[in-house]
């Protein structure tokens, strides 16, 4: 087998989208010369978008004891991990893709979860919370510290969570209906009613261009 060759086709491969082809010349090199963590790495990542997280495991556990310093390799390892269940071990693997590379934005964001998942909440806190610190605006994060924030039953720093990120995302749907969902959990407080009917009238609409359906509420929740 010409290894060089095998290379390329995969690269090939994997521009073109074709990525059962891409994972096959994967693994004929695999066969041959299984301690290139980058072809691990590709590998595991391909195993994963293809459905089969458990070889993706095992794919990205070798490349982490071949390229134990790698951060997306861990990052990479702990979402198979989360895939196949085993959230305690995803955790630490998110864990350690920080440790090597403190700012990495979205390992802070899939441990939050993935300690979520785990029922760890007031960690899940922490963790989005540092992320938060460093980029103020990812709307994403709060959305998961509001559903965090919900497990908890604090439902009014769910809201203001939500609203946040609605400020930061307003056409994203599933914000919305969240924070509608939240709503109906919190007390009931002046102006309420016009905005939930607001949010019922967004909700019923296919339109996610959300500002002009409901100006009022669009620009309620960025007041507050």
């Amino acid at each position: 087998v010409d290894l060089a060759k095998t290379l390329e086709d995969a690269i090939a491969h994997y521009k073109a989208g074709r990525l059962l082809e891409c994972l096959q010349c994967c693994r004929i090199i695999l066969k041959i010369d299984n301690g290139n963590p980058n072809i691990l790495k590709l590998a595991g990542d391909l195993e994963s978008q293809v459905g089969t997280p458990k070889q993706a495991e095992v794919f990205l556990s070798a490349a982490v004891e071949l390229a134990p310093n790698d951060a997306d390799a861990h990052y990479m390892l702990a979402g198979a991990q989360k895939e196949i269940g085993q959230i305690e071990d995803a955790v630490s693997s998110y864990q350690t893709a920080l440790q090597i590379n403190p700012d990495y934005i979205d390992a802070y964001n899939n441990l939050g979860m993935a300690q979520w998942s785990n029922g760890d909440f007031d960690a899940a806190e922490m963790t989005l919370g540092h992320l938060l610190e460093r980029k103020p605006d990812h709307a994403q994060a709060y959305h998961n510290l509001s559903s965090v924030h919900e497990r908890q039953r604090r439902v009014e720093d769910a809201v203001r969570a939500e609203r946040q990120a609605i400020r930061h995302d307003p056409d994203n749907r599933e914000f919305w209906k969240f924070l509608t969902f939240l709503y109906s959990q919190a007390p009931r407080m002046p102006g309420d009613d016009a905005l939930m009917n607001d949010f019922r009238a967004i909700l019923a609409s296919d339109d996610l261009s959300i500002r002009p359906i409901s100006i009022p509420a669009y620009e309620l929740i960025l007041s507050l």
